[in-house]
């Protein structure tokens, strides 16, 4: 059997492809999940909700651990029951949400889904808090009840960052790719810093 011998240069390459294809898996489960959440409840409800696959970059990040979450606690639980309590919970974070957000917790209380909703909500704003308290912790200032659509698809990508900014395995070029792919996903702005700014300082807070 050949023994393949790659140089360190190649190897940190390999990696650095590895992780962008990481991102991109990542951001693509959240947009899949968001899509499958949309068609699930209104079919429930009877009512257009498309608006929330609009936000399936940003809200699909928070929602991701919360369906994680309620398939822990509730194994029982259907698809169609899950996707029904993560409209509800997504709906709770957008504005002008009145009429859908009406129809979905009419909808989960005729199921008796209620108290997993409330469980569900907890631990959303509980991620959110945890999130915005780390960002506040960079010097980034953000109200607690600032918009949560710009910030929270990073979520899902923090253990990666982590890993980008601990491992030694990137170079400080390679790190500044993955910023700068990432930061090309959304237009953010978060406390007067851009989002290349602002994984910047996570990415920082790391090494530290």
């Amino acid at each position: 059997m050949r023994t393949i011998i790659i140089t360190e240069q190649q190897r940190r390459v390999i990696l650095h492809e590895i992780a962008n294809e990481e991102m991109d898996k990542t951001i693509g489960e959240n947009d899949n999940l968001m899509k499958r959440i949309t068609k699930q409840a209104s079919d429930q409800i009877n009512f257009d909700l498309s608006i929330l696959a609009t936000f399936s970059m940003s809200i699909g990040g928070l929602m991701g651990p919360v369906e994680q979450f309620l398939s822990g606690k509730y194994p029982s639980f259907t698809p169609m029951d899950k996707s029904l309590i993560l409209a509800g919970i997504a709906f709770q974070y957008i504005i002008d949400n009145k009429k859908p957000l009406s129809l979905l917790i009419s909808k989960i209380k005729e199921k008796g889904l209620y108290e997993a909703y409330k469980g569900g909500l907890q631990k959303a704003e509980l991620l959110k808090d945890s999130f915005l308290s780390f960002v506040e912790s960079l010097g980034v200032s953000v109200k607690k009840t600032s918009n949560i659509i710009g910030y929270t698809f990073l979520i899902p990508l923090v253990p990666l960052l982590y890993q980008i900014s601990t491992s030694g395995d990137f170079n400080e070029s390679q790190i500044y790719e993955v910023i700068k792919r990432l930061s090309g996903f959304v237009a953010l702005n978060v406390g007067g810093i851009s989002l290349k700014e602002l994984l910047s300082l996570i990415v920082k807070r790391f090494k530290e």
